[in-house]
């Protein structure tokens, strides 16, 4: 485990930071006229939201243990932004399936898959998905308060 937090954590955020945000402004300096540029796009500020989550609650992490060790301010109030990832898998399967379809069905995929619809399906599906998750993550934090055991 402390080879997780000394090593690997700050190496993630040293490759992920600047890795998804240089992807972030490649992708939108490109134009999100195409949908393949608005999934990847989508993806990289998914990815980068979960490592900035992330970055602050290992910052928070390390500063509780010096400060005080009964505040979590970001792993409670922000914690349900830990969604993120799971809208970063969703994005890779949407993005996967949306490549297969075009190989297969190259004609097809540019009549159906217009870029406004992949945009709002996504997007739409990635903010329930966060919703849902932001919820829960409430649910578990008040039954916590109610019944400490």
């Amino acid at each position: 485990m402390a080879v997780i937090c000394w090593f690997m954590i700050p190496f993630l955020l040293f490759l992920g930071i600047p890795g998804n945000v240089v992807s972030v402004m490649v992708f939108y300096r490109q134009g999100l006229g195409e949908r393949i540029n608005v999934c990847l796009f989508l993806l990289a500020l998914a990815d980068l939201v979960s490592v900035l989550i992330l970055f602050l609650m290992y910052v928070e992490d390390r500063v509780r243990k010096h400060v005080s060790p009964d505040t979590w301010f970001i792993a409670i109030w922000l914690g349900g932004l830990t969604s993120a990832e799971w809208a970063s898998q969703l994005l890779s399967a949407v993005i996967a399936c949306e490549r297969c379809f075009c190989v297969v069905s190259p004609l097809h995929a540019k009549r159906l898959l217009k870029t406004s619809t992949m945009t709002a399906i996504v997007v739409v599906c990635c903010v329930v998905l966060m919703a849902g998750m932001l919820d829960l993550k409430d649910t578990v934090r008040e039954k916590g308060k109610r019944n400490p055991e």
